[in-house]
């Protein structure tokens, strides 16, 4: 729908009261926005923010896989 004003402004919101490894899901989500946008360094500054986030948080659970993905996804914005 390309409605990507409104796509971003819903994640702030949820970024605004998520949590724990929930936040890393939505900077993902909001890394595909800026990507759809075709704004690479956008998306590569979101994903640096979840990654950075991801260092807060201890290193049990599945989120440890989506840190990697996430770090991968970086690299390739890099």
């Amino acid at each position: 729908m390309k409605r990507y004003d409104d796509a971003l402004a819903a994640v702030k919101r949820a970024l605004d009261r998520a949590y724990g490894p929930r936040k890393l899901r939505l900077w993902s989500l909001e890394a595909d926005v800026f990507e759809a946008r075709k704004d690479r360094a956008s998306a590569r500054h979101a994903l640096e923010q979840a990654l950075d986030y991801a260092k807060t948080l201890p290193p049990t659970g599945s989120h440890t896989k989506l840190r990697d993905a996430l770090e991968k996804r970086a690299a390739k914005l890099r």
